[in-house]
């Protein structure tokens, strides 16, 4: 397999690149991503069959003291299977993540070979998301408490003008998650390709996209363009069918159940997309501040290998 060649790429060049890695193996990204979408899958049609099977007891305000117990239980069912999900969703982009690195080092791999690599970065994978959720998300919750004092003390003066506060903290809470979400976007990149920890490839990250965020962003927008597309598609038809036929009906909820299902095939197949996208932008980022592709090029010549350059040598962490 011939290594994938190491240079700058137009905006449209990563888009090109990361739709060509994908179609050329899409059984093993596809196949990567099916394993945390089949948690998923279990996880919906389960709670949607329960709610359509308990639903006349939940809607009786007499019978909701006898539930409490149903309710504790299926909530915890819920937490568990979603930690699962979630667990086996970080596998999955850094499963993701490094097989790409190995198209890029002209090698193949298979799906179990992927997850086995990335069993040993399990830890910092979820210290990863542990922190990167908490920075995202203590800023937007700081904000949105700002905004709810701020609005509380002006509507009983003027209630348009805490109005027009909330909607302005909701809106700057909203933006400013989303350019951090940005600026984060290579952490799973620089952690499973430079074998950082969590911190280190945050930093890495802020740097690597620093200048190049309409870069990283028109990646994301195409990419979710494909996702909205493809859940119209697998979907919508189903869940509009369950709502003309009533979703109390036993058909509603057969198509709700059919819809959840077209709907996570849609998923799966449209989910690798992102992540092969940003590893894609990581390697061209790198090529651009820091000329990767030389310090390839000198380290496979060093080695006597100029015909399979190693994935991505790693660079010290950086400091604050």
């Amino acid at each position: 397999m011939t290594p994938l060649d190491l240079r700058p790429l137009s905006i449209g060049e990563v888009l090109d690149r990361s739709f060509r890695i994908y179609r050329g193996r899409l059984s093993l990204y596809v196949g990567i991503m099916a394993v945390p979408q089949a948690f998923g899958l279990a996880l919906a049609l389960v709670v949607q069959t329960l709610q359509f099977l308990y639903r006349p007891q939940f809607d009786n305000p007499e019978q909701l003291e006898e539930n409490i117990p149903l309710l504790i239980g299926l909530f915890a069912a819920y937490l568990v299977v979603g930690a699962v999900y979630f667990c086996a969703y970080m596998l999955a982009l850094g499963a993701t993540t490094l097989a790409v690195s190995e198209e890029y080092a002209g090698r193949t791999t298979d799906i179990r070979g992927a997850f086995r690599h990335v069993r040993g970065r399990f830890g910092s994978l979820m210290l990863l998301a542990l922190v990167a959720g908490l920075r995202l998300g203590g800023i937007s919750v700081g904000l949105i408490l700002l905004t709810g004092a701020t609005s509380a003390l002006l509507v009983p003066i003027q209630p348009v003008l805490g109005g027009i506060a909330i909607f302005i903290g909701m809106m700057t809470s909203m933006l400013l998650a989303a350019f951090l979400a940005l600026r984060y976007a290579m952490c799973v990149p620089a952690l499973m390709l430079e074998h950082l920890t969590a911190r280190p490839a945050i930093l890495r990250s802020i740097f690597l996209t620093s200048g190049h965020l309409w870069r990283v962003f028109l990646v994301v927008l195409c990419t979710l363009a494909l996702t909205y597309a493809a859940l119209a598609f697998f979907q919508m038809p189903f869940m509009v069918g369950a709502i003309m036929a009533g979703v109390e009906s036993m058909a509603g909820l057969i198509l709700t159940l059919i819809g959840t299902v077209t709907g996570s095939i849609g998923g799966v197949l449209v989910a690798p997309i992102m992540i092969i996208g940003f590893v894609v932008m990581y390697y061209d980022l790198r090529i651009r501040k820091e000329a990767l592709d030389l310090q390839m090029m000198m380290g496979a010549l060093d080695a006597g290998r100029a015909d399979t350059p190693p994935a991505a040598p790693a660079l010290p962490a950086l400091s604050d």
